[in-house]
């Protein structure tokens, strides 16, 4: 298995961990256990470190649509251990993302690029880039203001808290895989522990908003909200700060970012499916 494998297996077992550890802190907020609760934040916080490694084997944009795997994944374990129902909507949303996963598989560019430490720099000053971190500033900020007005339990909540959280996991992804080139380049180590504190922050709040979904919310509700965000934003932050769309060329991003189109098209398939935990206005 070569590097790209690697990071490929990583991924996957990340997505799998993420899925069952949002399960698990659905049924330990239903029963009242704190030790499932628990469990599933342990899970769902070890994903970091597996996303971590997995970024020192392939590029970003290659491995941020394998998070869609959760939703597959949780397909698989919301009956099992909550009873939940499976619909059309769900098998044909599920189907579009994993669709749209193959679609950026085939497309992503797959040739790791080393950078210096003055590249890193411009990329990170790039106004394309900039431009981005300003509309993911203004998606996360209106889902949680939305929140703040509306109330964690309106029915609204159930896609805008896991957008926010999907959001600002997209800014842990993107400042882990930062740190593997930053400390390949032998960037200094007050500018490493930034981005492994800032990850580290990140990472912390985007698991306390998910768990906050999925108290007052369905996991079939929540969750495919949440990756279909933090893998669109992951894929498309990645791609701009690494400039992994030209290194691509024209062709091959388009069907890229048709890929990315795809899992965003599969979540709004549920924009009509009726939360059965959600408590009306």
């Amino acid at each position: 298995m070569g590097d790209i494998g690697i990071g490929i297996a990583l991924a996957i077992t990340s997505a799998s961990s993420n899925a069952l550890g949002v399960n698990l802190q659905r049924l330990g907020k239903r029963t009242g256990s704190h030790l499932l609760n628990l469990t599933g934040v342990g899970l769902a916080v070890l994903c970091g470190p597996l996303d971590l490694a997995s970024f020192g084997f392939a590029p970003q944009s290659l491995l941020a649509p394998f998070g869609a795997l959760s939703l597959v994944v949780n397909l698989l374990l919301a009956p099992l251990i909550h009873g939940d129902a499976i619909t059309r909507i769900d098998v044909f949303s599920t189907s579009l993302v994993c669709a749209g996963v193959a679609a950026c598989l085939s497309n992503a560019n797959q040739e790791p690029h080393p950078y210096s430490l003055v590249e890193l720099g411009e990329l990170a000053a790039h106004p394309h880039f900039c431009a981005w971190l300003a509309f993911l500033a203004l998606v996360i900020g209106g889902s949680v203001t939305h929140v703040c007005f509306r109330g964690i339990s309106s029915p609204g909540a159930a896609a805008t808290l896991p957008i926010a959280s999907g959001g600002i996991g997209s800014c842990t992804v993107l400042q882990a895989k930062a740190l593997t080139e930053f400390a390949r380049a032998g960037a200094p180590r007050l500018l490493l522990g930034t981005l492994t504190g800032g990850a580290a922050l990140c990472g912390l709040l985007q698991i306390a908003i998910l768990n906050l979904a999925l108290g007052a919310h369905s996991s079939l509700v929540v969750l495919p909200h949440f990756v279909a965000t933090m893998v669109a934003a992951s894929g498309i932050g990645g791609g701009i700060f690494f400039q992994e769309f030209a290194a691509a060329g024209a062709s091959a991003s388009q069907t890229y970012l048709a890929g990315l189109f795809a899992i965003i098209a599969g979540v709004l398939a549920l924009r009509n499916k009726k939360d059965p935990t959600a408590k009306q206005d």
